[in-house]
Parts: structure tokens; sequence; C-alpha cells
């Protein structure tokens, strides 16, 4: 695999592989090798989690690359990056226009908005749950879901006067995603880095489903987290109500810290791209895949240690939680 991988790169002369997240494995890797070997420029895009994670991934695999675009809200990214670092903000543009358009036509200019990217169905079942509690707070709910149809059939075992305060739309253009999510309350949705990270950069709070290959909440910053509460059930606790009610009260000025406002990631990652050297950042030593592989390995390794001290932690919380109530 790796000898053919050879023949199409140098056959096709490639000025340089951008690899969309860090290549740990698989294809990914295979690739990362190849560039290397043949001398070919690389660049990783990945998410900013935080900013010690971001200087973090810096310090294990800068070495490797060309360039490093690292995509999360302006208090996720790195201080004092390095020349080669492009910390860019959520892929996400347009303009609130449509949104408010579509608002006024069904009537909901007037409410407070709670957006649900039902693209699994876990989080449609999550928010169907809530919503009579939350309709309590004068609001609406527009669902953008693939199956509109099972969706209404969800919908239909509710009140009447809570369904008539629902709409259920195919997954929209950017233009009406970008000012759905700018003018909700709260979204509620799958445990996704781009979609929380979309939501927090335009200042809305985010109620998330999330089950095993989520990103994990707790990789974010401390401030940061109090605008996220994940959940692992579709019938939520009244720890969980408790939470979206929060949320739902939470204003766009509490979340102003976040980002800076600032969007257009593909302009900002294309001119990066484009203004990079025309040569290799730095040369390579004779054991670059011997190197690499050792990378992959330190950072697996640190992402079991975080996984084990979390799980440790959480275990502990409940243990004195259980022996405070006894």
């Amino acid at each position: 695999m790796r000898r053919y991988y050879r023949v199409v790169f140098r056959k096709l002369r490639f000025d340089m592989v951008v690899l969309g997240e860090s290549p740990l494995a698989g294809t990914l890797f295979e690739t990362t090798i190849c560039a290397l070997s043949l001398g070919i420029r690389l660049v990783v895009l990945d998410n900013a989690y935080a900013p010690w994670l971001t200087r973090a991934f810096v310090i294990l695999q800068g070495w490797l690359f060309d360039g490093i675009v690292l995509t999360g809200p302006s208090s996720l990214q790195m201080k004092q990056a390095p020349e080669y670092y492009c910390g860019a903000p959520p892929y996400i543009e347009g303009s609130s226009l449509e949104a408010r358009s579509l608002l006024d036509r069904s009537g909901f200019q007037q409410m407070r908005l709670i957006t649900v990217l039902g693209y699994e169905k876990k989080a449609q079942q999550l928010a169907v749950a809530l919503l009579p509690k939350l309709m309590e707070h004068h609001c609406a709910a527009v669902f953008l879901v693939p199956n509109q149809d099972e969706t209404r059939k969800l919908l239909s075992a509710l009140p009447p006067e809570i369904e008539a305060k629902t709409l259920v739309l195919p997954p929209p253009g950017e233009n009406l995603l970008f000012g759905l999510l700018q003018l909700s309350n709260l979204v509620i949705g799958k445990c996704g880095f781009m979609q929380v990270s979309e939501c927090l950069a335009l200042r809305t709070p985010f109620l998330a489903i999330t089950y095993r290959g989520c990103f994990p909440v707790w990789f974010l910053p401390r401030a940061v987290r109090s605008f996220v509460y994940p959940t692992t059930t579709v019938s939520p606790s009244r720890t969980t109500m408790n939470a979206a009610r929060r949320l739902l009260r939470t204003s766009a000025d509490d979340m102003r810290t976040i980002h800076d406002g600032r969007f257009g990631a593909r302009a900002i990652v294309a001119d990066f791209l484009e203004q990079l050297p025309a040569a290799r950042r730095n040369r390579m030593s004779a054991w670059p895949i011997q190197r690499y592989r050792l990378t992959c390995m330190v950072t697996s390794f640190a992402e079991r240690i975080y996984g084990f001290l979390y799980a440790a932690a959480k275990s502990f919380s409940r243990l004195r939680t259980g022996y405070s109530k006894s």
C-alpha cells in the first residue's frame, strides 16, 4: 500500500498535502509517511479545544508540519503562536436575514428560540422530552432534520399547543443555519465539536446528547464549559431539566469573552496556505517515520492518561456525594 502511495504521489507531483485531522493511523498515516519521505509540504487541520491542548499539539507534532490550522473560538486558541500556526474561527458564515424572515412568517419573532440540530434521532428525542417544560418560558422550536415525517410523528405525541410552536425543516443552507444559531437562545444537538464550537462562537449555549465517540466536553476551559451541558440519556433528569432552563436564560452578553466575533474561516485558511513558503519549513532527520511513530505513541498514551484521570475524578466525586448523603 505504501509503495502504491509513493507511485501516485510521484506521478501527480503534489505541491502540498493537507490532512483533515491528526494522522494517527490508516490512510492519513500512510499519506503522511509518503509525503514526508518525498519532501512534500504537510499541513494539518484539527480542532482547538483549549489553549493548553493547542500548545500540547504544537509541541508534540509541530516538528512534522509546515502548517498547523486549528479551528475553534478565539478563547480556545493558542497564545503566542508560532508563525506556522493558524488559529481559524469555526467554518460558518452568513447573515441572519433569512432566519429573521422565517421567524417573522412563523410568528416566532417575539419568542425565545430553541434550535434542534436533529441530524441524529437521539437529539430529536431529547428535545421532544424537554419541550413541554421549556415551552413554559414562552419558547418556539425549530427542528432541522433529514426525515421530516419521522420528526412530525415524534412531535404528534406532544399537546397541540406545544406542537403548534414547532417548525420542522430539512437541513438548511449556510445563511439560514448561521442565522438560526445566532438568533437562538438554546441549541440542542449531538455533542460534536463542530456544532458546539459554532454555537459558542455565535454566543449561543448548547445542550448536548453525548455517547461513545463524541468529543469530551471536559477538554474545554472551565469558563466555557458552563455554557455546554452534556447528557447521556434522552430521558432528561431533573438536573438536565434545570440545566436546560439555565442555558435558556443565558444572554449573549454572558458569553462575549468566548469569541472575538471574527468569522470567514475559509478565506483565512486559504490565505494562510497560499502564503506558506515554497520549501519545507525544516528538513527532516534521517528517521522521520520512526520519530512520527513515537509521536503517535506519545499522543495516544497522553489521551489514555487524560481519560483515566477524568474517569477516576468522576468516580471519586460520586463516592464523595454518596458518602455525604449517607
